[in-house]
Order: structure tokens, then sequence, then C-alpha cells
């Protein structure tokens, strides 16, 4: 089964279920930012978390990622730009 997850950026609200799908997963789970990591959470004090699975969501990823979506079994929609999505549920 192939999931994908998409959402602004990954944070640690995030990573408990992130880390245990890619358990059960491996290459087959993704988690797909859409955003950079805003400033004005790093001077907050949050960090910015990488994984493995984490994919940012730009121009040179975008043709790979559209793939994704539209081949995998789930897609779990998160804060991110409808564009990005809208052509899997047309």
């Amino acid at each position: 089964m192939q999931i994908v997850y998409l959402s602004n950026y990954f944070n640690h609200h995030q990573k408990p279920l992130a880390d245990s799908l890619f358990t059960m997963l491996g290459d087959d789970y993704h988690f797909v930012s859409t955003e950079e990591f805003p400033e004005f959470r790093k001077n907050l004090g949050y960090k910015e978390i990488t994984a493995p699975y984490v994919i940012r969501y730009c121009k040179e990823t975008k043709d790979e990622i559209d793939k994704m979506i539209m081949s995998a079994d789930v897609v779990i929609y998160g804060e991110a730009p409808i564009s990005i999505i809208k052509h899997r549920i047309i």
C-alpha cells in the first residue's frame, strides 16, 4: 500500500504518525512538504525536522510527486494548495 501525506511543512506533531507509517511501509510512504519551514517558527525555537520520507514539493520534484499522488492508494491531504491534489480528485 502506498500512502502520500500532503501538508505545508513537516513538524513534531506529525512525526509520530509519519515514523510509524514509514516503519510499516518503508519507501511506500512519503510526506510531501509544500512550503519552506517558516522563519517565525524557527524564531520561536522550533527546529526543522528532516526524515528520509520527507520530500519538498518544488519545480525539481513536481513531476515525481504528481505521479505519486495519482498512483497512491491513500492520499492524506492537510494544509496544502488545492492545485497539488486537484488532478486526483477531478
